[in-house]
C-alpha cells in the first residue's frame, strides 16, 4: 500500500499504512532513527551488536588518546544452557551485558559479539587503568544473585590499539589473549603484548607479531 505523506509517497505493508497516516514527518524521521539505533544493538541485551563494531574494523587509535579492545567469555556457559535451559541462558547473558555495562566508564561501549562472548572497546585508558576495568568486570560477575545463573566467571583477553594496529586487527589478537585466559583455567584476565608491571615503568620496543600473554597484577 502507499501512504503520502508531507508530499512524499511511501511504500509500507497494509498492516502499518493506517500507523504511518497518525504520525507527521518528524515523527516519520524520529522512527528511521529509532529503526537505525536498533539495527546497531543486540536484541537480547540490548547493548551494540557485532555489525556496529564491524563497521570499526578498519579504524585505528583516535584523538581521545590510548584505545583498548577486550574480548570477555563467561566460562562453562554451555552448562547453563544443558542444565537449566534456554530461558535461563538469556537471563544470564541479560545480567552478563548489564554488569558489564555497569563496570564501565561513560566513554567505553560494550558489544555482544555472539552467544556468550563480548567485547569492549575502551577509550583513553592506561593498561592500570584498563586492568581495574577488567577486573571489576569480573567482580560484578562474581557478585550476581544466585538465581539459578549467578555468580559467573569470565577470561578476557586485552589488546592496545594503536596507528599501526587497527580495531580489526586488535579484535583478533584480543580473542587470542581470551582464549589464552580460558587456557589458563579461566576467570583471569590476558594482556596480549607488553605490559608494565608497575606504574611509570618505561615501555619497551616490540615487533607487532611478537606477542606475549601476560596476566598483570590485580
Amino acid at each position: 500500500m502507499l501512504s503520502v505523506l508531507a508530499g512524499v509517497v511511501v511504500a509500507v505493508p497494509l498492516a502499518t499504512a493506517l500507523g504511518l497516516l497518525m504520525v507527521s514527518r518528524t515523527g516519520l524521521l524520529r522512527h528511521i532513527r529509532e529503526l537505525e539505533t536498533m539495527v546497531g544493538s543486540d536484541a537480547l541485551t540490548g547493548v551494540a551488536n557485532r555489525r556496529l563494531l564491524d563497521r570499526l574494523v578498519g579504524n585505528s587509535v583516535g584523538a581521545s588518546g590510548q584505545q583498548w579492545m577486550a574480548y570477555i567469555d563467561v566460562d562453562h556457559f554451555k552448562r547453563v544452557n544443558d542444565h537449566l535451559g534456554h530461558d535461563a541462558g538469556d537471563t544470564a547473558l541479560k545480567a552478563v551485558a548489564g554488569a558489564i555495562k555497569e563496570s564501565l566508564r561513560p566513554n567505553d561501549t560494550v558489544f555482544r559479539v555472539g552467544g556468550d562472548e563480548f567485547a569492549v572497546l575502551l577509550e583513553a585508558c592506561s593498561a592500570q587503568g584498563v586492568n581495574a576495568v577488567a577486573h571489576r568486570i569480573r567482580g560484578a560477575l562474581a557478585g550476581l544473585p544466585d538465581e539459578g545463573v549467578g555468580p559467573l566467571t569470565v577470561s578476557i583477553g586485552v589488546c592496545p590499539i594503536t596507528a599501526s594496529r587497527h580495531i580489526g586487527s586488535a579484535r583478533r589478537v584480543a580473542d587470542a589473549a581470551m582464549l589464552e585466559a580460558k587456557r589458563r583455567g579461566g576467570d583471569t584476565v590476558v594482556f596480549a603484548g607488553w605490559v608494565p608491571a608497575n606504574p611509570g615503568q618505561p615501555q619497551s620496543a616490540q615487533g607487532a607479531a611478537d606477542w606475549q600473554f601476560v596476566t598483570p597484577c590485580q
